[in-house]
Formats: C-alpha cells, sequence, structure tokens
C-alpha cells in the first residue's frame, strides 16, 4: 500500500473515531432526552437485553427505564462519574419535570425532583395531579421527521428530543412540522424496552389539526417557554389570576362598577372557539367542549387561584389571553410589585399584558405631538374625534375640549362627583345631560375614569363591609358559612377583593358551641342489660323446661341485646349471665329444678 493510501486510511479511521467520539453516550446531543441517551448506550453496547442496559446505568433491571419520570437519577450520574453532569443538572436540561414545578409550591417541586433522583418515584403522577387532570399521563414519544433526517446526517442517527416530549408540543418549534407519536412505551408496549425514533414505530396525526400556526403553535411556544424557566422559579397562582382578570378586563370581558364581574356567554363564546382546533389532538381533548364549559373554566382560573391546575389549563389561557408566555410573565411581574386591592384602570396594564394596540393609535399620537389637533389628526386617520380623544387622555395626554354643554363651573361640578364615585346617572341628573355625555366625560378627561374606578371601588368595598359586619353580629353563633348563606352577594365580592379583611373578621367570629355528648354509664347499662338476659332466660326455661337455652333465642327476644354483643368485654355482668344461661350445666340444673341465677 502507497503512502498516500495509507494517509487516505488514516483520515477515514480518525473520522470514524470522532464521530464514535460524539455518538459516544458520555456526551449529550443537542437537547436530547436521558431516555435518549440511554438507548444510544444500548444500541453502542450490543447488549441483548434491556433489563443488562438498565443495570448498567441505574443499578436496577426495570427502575431507570421510564421515558418522562425515570427514578434513580443519583444513580446513573454517579455510574457516569460526573462526565454528564449533576443529577439536579440532569432533570432540569435533559427530562420534561421542569414543565411542571413553576406553578407549584417550591416544597411540592423539591419532593419531585428528589424522587426521581431516588430509588422509585413513587406517586410522583399523581402527586403533580396527572392522574386526575383528565389529560394524559403517559407522556407519549414524539418525534419530528425533519429533526430525524438533520440529526441522521449530523450524528448518524436521530434521537427524541426533550422540547418535542412536553405536553402541548405537537409542532416542531424548529421547523412547523408536525410531529409524529411513537406506537411504543406510553401504550405499554415494550416498556422497558430502549430504542430510537423510527419511521416504523411513528404514527402521523391529523394534518388538518397540526397546522403549524394559530393556537397550536402558541401553545408550542408557551409550553416550551415554561419548561426553559430558569431553575427554581416559581408562578404564583395569586398573581397568574390577576394577571388573567386584567387581561380580560383590557378585552372588554368584565363588568360592572368595579370591573369584577364576568361577561360569561362573551368569554363563553371566545374561549371555546379559541380551543376548538386545539381539541383534535387526543392529548388535549380534554380543554372544554362548549361555550359553558369555558366560562366555568375560565371562571375558575380566574378567581380560584390553584397550584394543582395542570400546565395545560394555564398555557391555554395564557395564549388566549396574551398570546405568548413572555407577556404572561411579565405582566405577573409587574402586578407582584402591586398591593392586591390597588385600583388600577385597564390602560395602567404593562404593555405585554395588553391587547395587540390599534393600528393608528401610535400614528394618532404622533399626530398630536406634532402640533396636530385632534380633530384634524382623527379626521386624516379615518376615525371619530371623541375616538381621538379617549386615547389621547388614555396616554394622558391632555387635549383642547370640543364644544359641549357641560363647561365651566358645570364640568368642575360633574367631574368631582365621578372622582367621589357618584353613579353616572346622578351625575347626569346633576349636570342635565344623558349618561353618553358622562361617559364621554370619562373617557375624554385624562385620569378621571381611573380616579372615578378607584373611587366606585371603594364605595363598593366599604358597602360589602357594612352588610358582613351587620350580618356577622346579628348573628355571632351561626358560623361563617351559615353568614355567607345569609348574605352571598356581599361574601362573593369580599372573598375576591378584601379577602384579608374577610379572613380577619371570621378569626373574630365565636363557632357555634358543639352539643356534647352524654357520657354513657356503662355500669349502670351492665346491670340493666345483665337483669333483662336472665329475665328473659327464666322464661325461655319455663317455656322449654330441661332444653339448652341458644343465644339468639336470648337476643330474638331482646333485640337490643345483639347490638351489644361486640361491647361484652365493657358489659361483664352480661356476659356472664349470657354464658350462665347458654352453658350445659345450666340445662341439667334446669331439668332438675336446681338453678338459680346469680346476680
Amino acid at each position: 500500500m502507497g503512502r498516500a493510501q495509507i494517509n487516505d486510511v488514516g483520515e477515514i479511521c480518525l473520522g470514524h473515531a470522532e464521530l464514535f467520539e460524539s455518538l459516544h453516550p458520555t456526551k449529550w446531543l443537542d437537547g436530547e432526552t436521558l431516555f435518549s441517551l440511554c438507548s444510544r448506550h444500548h444500541r453502542l453496547s450490543g447488549n441483548r437485553l434491556a433489563a443488562n442496559t438498565c443495570r448498567q446505568l441505574f443499578g436496577h433491571a426495570t427502575r431507570g427505564a421510564a421515558h418522562d419520570f425515570p427514578s434513580r437519577v443519583d444513580a446513573f450520574a454517579e455510574q457516569a462519574q460526573g462526565q454528564l453532569g449533576t443529577p439536579a443538572t440532569i432533570i432540569r436540561e435533559h427530562t420534561i419535570l421542569p414543565y411542571y414545578l413553576p406553578f407549584r409550591p417550591p416544597d411540592q417541586a423539591q419532593r419531585a425532583v428528589e424522587a426521581m433522583r431516588g430509588d422509585a418515584i413513587g406517586s410522583l403522577k399523581f402527586q403533580l395531579g396527572l392522574l386526575a387532570s383528565r389529560f394524559r399521563a403517559n407522556h407519549p414519544l414524539k418525534a419530528c421527521l425533519q429533526c430525524m433526517r438533520v440529526d441522521r446526517e449530523r450524528w448518524s442517527t436521530p434521537y427524541w428530543h426533550v422540547q418535542h416530549q412536553l405536553p402541548g408540543v405537537w409542532v416542531c418549534p424548529r421547523h412547523g412540522e408536525p410531529l409524529w407519536m411513537s406506537s411504543f412505551k406510553a401504550t405499554g408496549v415494550g416498556r422497558f424496552q430502549w430504542f430510537l425514533p423510527d419511521a416504523t414505530h411513528l404514527v402521523a396525526q391529523s394534518a388538518e389539526s397540526l397546522r403549524a400556526d394559530g393556537p397550536l403553535m402558541d401553545l408550542a411556544g408557551a409550553a416550551i417557554a415554561l419548561w426553559s424557566m430558569p431553575a427554581g422559579s416559581r408562578i404564583a397562582p395569586e398573581h397568574a389570576c390577576r394577571a388573567y382578570r386584567h387581561a380580560l378586563r383590557v378585552r372588554g370581558l368584565l363588568r360592572g362598577a368595579g370591573q369584577g364581574r364576568l361577561r360569561l356567554k362573551d368569554i363563553g363564546t371566545e374561549y371555546a372557539a379559541h380551543v376548538a382546533p386545539l381539541r383534535q389532538i387526543d392529548e388535549l381533548n380534554a380543554l372544554p367542549s362548549s361555550p359553558d364549559a369555558a366560562a366555568r373554566e375560565v371562571a375558575r382560573m380566574g378567581y380560584e387561584p390553584r397550584g394543582g391546575t395542570h400546565p395545560l389549563r394555564q398555557l391555554t389561557m395564557i395564549g388566549w389571553l396574551f398570546g405568548d408566555f413572555a407577556s404572561f410573565t411579565s405582566c405577573c411581574r409587574d402586578l407582584a410589585e402591586r398591593p392586591s386591592n390597588e385600583c388600577r384602570g385597564p390602560d395602567q396594564l404593562p404593555p405585554t399584558a395588553q391587547q395587540q394596540p390599534h393600528p393608528l393609535r401610535d400614528r394618532l399620537l404622533e399626530l398630536i405631538e406634532s402640533g396636530t389637533s385632534v380633530s384634524a389628526a382623527a379626521r386624516q386617520l379615518g376615525i371619530d374625534p371623541a375616538t381621538g380623544m379617549a386615547w389621547a387622555a388614555s396616554a394622558g395626554v391632555s387635549t383642547p375640549k370640543r364644544p359641549s354643554v357641560i363647561k365651566g363651573d358645570l364640568r368642575l361640578r360633574m367631574v368631582a362627583a365621578l372622582e367621589k364615585g357618584a353613579d353616572k346617572g346622578g351625575v347626569a341628573r346633576l349636570g342635565g345631560v344623558s349618561i353618553e355625555s358622562v361617559t364621554r366625560l370619562l373617557r375624554t378627561e385624562v385620569g378621571v375614569r381611573e380616579r372615578w374606578l378607584c373611587a366606585r371601588r371603594q364605595h363598593a368595598m366599604l358597602e360589602a363591609r357594612r352588610t358582613w359586619l351587620r350580618v356577622m353580629n346579628a348573628n355571632p353563633l351561626s358560623g361563617i358559612k351559615a353568614v355567607r348563606l345569609l348574605e352571598p352577594a356581599a361574601y362573593a365580592w369580599l372573598y375576591r377583593n378584601d379577602k384579608a379583611w374577610l379572613d380577619a373578621q371570621a378569626k373574630r367570629m365565636r363557632l357555634p358551641k358543639r352539643t356534647i355528648a352524654t357520657r354513657v354509664d356503662w355500669s349502670a347499662r351492665d346491670q340493666a342489660l345483665a337483669d333483662a338476659v336472665r329475665r328473659e332466660a327464666l322464661a325461655l326455661a319455663s317455656m322449654h323446661p330441661g332444653t339448652r337455652i341458644k343465644l339468639w333465642q336470648i337476643y330474638q327476644r331482646l333485640p337490643e341485646l345483639k347490638a351489644k354483643l361486640a361491647y361484652l368485654d365493657r358489659l361483664p355482668l352480661t356476659r356472664r349471665a349470657i354464658d350462665e344461661a347458654t352453658s350445659a350445666a345450666t340445662a341439667r340444673k334446669a331439668r332438675q329444678g336446681l338453678v338459680v341465677w346469680q346476680r
């Protein structure tokens, strides 16, 4: 062989060595799952049995073979001698567990991590609420055909990407292609086996339901963003609820003076339409199927902080109200810095929590800042001047008022009344104008609407407190539940808007005294029952002379005795009377006429 040929062979061998080094399971591939790395090891090791590979990697024949929540991660990291990272890092970057942790309390999140690091996960899926969520708890393995092709060209083998395995991800974030689902593992087939993506066991989903746009892509992006949150990150359920309510207010889906009541019909229609295309996926079939069910779910999510809600419900709400996960977390951070009872108008929300602004709004403000009048700017953009004045006022820009019957001192008096929280109808009568004119005044006077909402909220809070205190003082021994039934509206308002005060008042209530049951005098009961047994035994002996008395005959005549047979250890006199009445010796004496009943 010539020198040139030797060099060529050397280069080829070197290339294969580099490829083998990259494929060796002491290195992670980009975004690879723990199950995928173990499957590559199984293939490269040449092990015939999956149990042998599991013992090598996890020190057990089956534990560690789960594709979603493997256990014994500590043993795996020790077996890898630290080359693949710490147990916490492996769980954080190469399993789906972090997807479930941000909405959980820190202690629950810590217990979940410890379960995967320990010998067995035990009831982890139950603790995460998966078994009662009506969503899948088996997490089917998924793969993108385009990713498989790229991985095969780059690494000579396809592998499982952790982002593809997240619940709610059915579109590849890199290629926008629908994901294919494996017929192994989650179905119970090959439960303890190791394998990599292959077209022979991948099943396509409905192409119509897996379009790479709209709610499905938003849901996939939100799921990946949730999984990617830094370790230890947490979204408090109460902050999520407040963010949902703010977003609903911005969309005009709340009503009432304090804007705290849901427009259930509109909400149900909109949310049901949002989740309809998602429900075509089997995994997401538990989402609301009707406007009524959708309205109930939004009401729960917006007013009942729950840390155990499945992330898919949270992410679907986020996709509907915010569009992307970053806007939601930004809104939560902003709200976390404010008191829960702080009055803020919907136009005071952070920009990320608002609907996408009207395309003409920013242009209008630019024209006003350049010196153009509101009317001229509105005409130029083709919008109503009143709308232009409202947009300017919401941005804090004061504009010259158009000719109106509301002027001078009358305007000042009406503004003062509104800032004190007066009803629109009352203010309209004060000025001798229509309610529409008062609404226009609220929209176009800078800051008046926010102060009016705060004042209205304050009035509502004082009225609810007065009502609650009146009923509570009139029924001091009834208990919180009984008082709640008497004034359900006041209770509901306080529970949603002033819960700290409501809890403080509830602690002041004296609970109704419980009736303590009279203590049983077992001695007296024992004596009376023993006398009754002897009395019935004598009657039976006279009816059937010389015949042995059976226990069932006694309690047939004395029904209360049967209920006490389980307590004969506390009724020694009764036990002795029964023994005497039913013994063979007593029967013999009865035949001889020598029976003497002792007390």
